[in-house]
């Protein structure tokens, strides 16, 4: 089971000095990836989008799955119940960059947001209220056709890849956030 809370060991060991550029690449992701994912979804209208933060990503990658707060052993802090998750759309990922993947929080590393997708039309319909099954990736293992990718900041997208490989996953399975845009814009 995840731990309920990020432990001060561990905001100290992924804290640093905030940097303007840093600053300046979550300004514009986002301005533009919700800008620009939601131009996508027409194209691509069942992605889901799972935000939250690196150290977070990170216990995911390590237990083998995208599942509820409540399944994790967290408080409950968003709409999800036993066996789904939150989730936004690309016309709502601008929720997901806002307020779950730390955007505000300089001290700490751009968070991550899953790329998921829904496992049937029932599924694909509850996405629209936030909500859609739990994505257990290890149960797959690396070829799930739910888990598409963990979009994450240059400055950690080497840590995210490093945990996929160690966890036995494709570290092909980490993007960063703008080249994620541009292989779907092309």
């Amino acid at each position: 089971m995840l731990e309920n809370i990020a432990s001060l060991e561990e905001v100290l060991e992924v804290a640093r000095v905030p940097d303007s550029q840093d600053i300046e690449y979550r300004q514009k992701l986002l301005r533009e990836f919700p800008q620009r994912m939601s131009l996508l979804s027409v194209t691509f209208p069942d992605l889901r989008f799972h935000g939250t933060s690196f150290i977070a990503a990170k216990a995911m990658i390590e237990y083998g799955g995208v599942v509820s707060s409540q399944e994790r052993g967290l408080v409950r802090s968003s709409f999800d119940g036993e066996g789904q998750i939150s989730v936004t759309t690309p016309q709502s990922v601008e929720l997901s960059v806002k307020d779950y993947i730390q955007i505000k929080d300089f001290l700490l590393p751009l968070g991550c947001l899953f790329v998921l997708l829904p496992e049937d039309q029932i599924d694909a319909a509850a996405g629209d209220s936030y909500l859609m099954k739990s994505v257990q990736f290890r149960e797959y293992n690396t070829h799930s056709e739910r888990f598409v990718c963990v979009l994450a900041s240059a400055e950690v997208l080497p840590k995210v890849r490093h945990l996929l490989r160690e966890n036995g996953y494709s570290e092909e399975k980490a993007m960063e956030f703008f080249e994620f845009l541009s292989k779907l814009e092309s």
